[in-house]
């Protein structure tokens, strides 16, 4: 990810993803907005069926896909195929 210019925000608290970003908290307390066309929200070691409803129903109109851990206990393989057939989905 760092070899492309893609940052990942650990310990780090979402506020709120809009159209074309995400409002963070990082650990110091600070608020910050990034930009993005894309973000990618991983947390926790189970899944969290509140946070996956709470999401979709915040951006209805984006398309929506639960893989891998959210989904169900799985191997990285798994989590990478479920990911990769979601984005040819959008394609």
């Amino acid at each position: 990810m760092d070899e492309v210019g893609i940052k990942s925000y650990v310990q780090t608290n979402c506020n709120k993803i809009t159209d074309d970003g995400v409002e963070i908290k990082l650990p110091n307390g600070k608020e910050k907005y990034l930009s993005a066309d894309m973000v990618v929200y991983a947390v926790g070691l189970t899944s969290n069926k509140e946070e996956i409803e709470k999401l979709k129903n915040a951006i209805p109109d984006i398309p929506t896909f639960v893989i891998g851990d959210c989904k169900r206990p799985a191997k990285v393989g798994e989590a990478i195929q479920e990911g990769y057939m979601a984005a040819m989905s959008i394609v």
